[in-house]
């Protein structure tokens, strides 16, 4: 795996969804995995993502905060890089091959990247 993707939910699924639609959309080339931690939603959110065999979802049962839930993503990682994303996020270009092979050019020199967000 060369990329995991965690992303923290609660009570957020009106926007998940299309987040992570424009994930499997744009991204190409490239292995990855999508970790949902769910933060206790009360929305919906567990019925519908357990349903959805493009992510791995991790229930906490409670709102562990998100730095807490983060963490419990990293726990199942198994990506060589990990990208923490904000389920309001779209993604409009296939972003996550570009961050991969950013941090490619460095081997082992980075500690972090970011990106540019655009409000539209």
């Amino acid at each position: 795996m060369t990329v995991s993707i965690i992303i923290v939910n609660y009570n957020t699924l009106h926007v998940l969804k299309p987040c992570l639609d424009s994930i499997i959309e744009h991204t190409i080339g490239i292995d990855y995995e999508i970790i949902v931690v769910d933060n206790g939603s009360t929305d919906g959110s567990i019925e519908v993502l357990s349903q959805d065999n493009r992510i791995t979802l991790i229930q906490t049962g409670e709102n562990l905060g998100f730095g807490k839930a983060n963490n419990k993503g990293l726990e199942q990682a198994k990506g060589k890089y990990i990208l923490f994303l904000n389920s309001d996020t779209l993604l409009r270009n296939n972003a996550i091959k570009i961050f991969y092979d950013f941090a490619e050019q460095f081997q082992g020199k980075l500690g972090a990247l970011g990106c540019v967000l655009e409000d539209r």
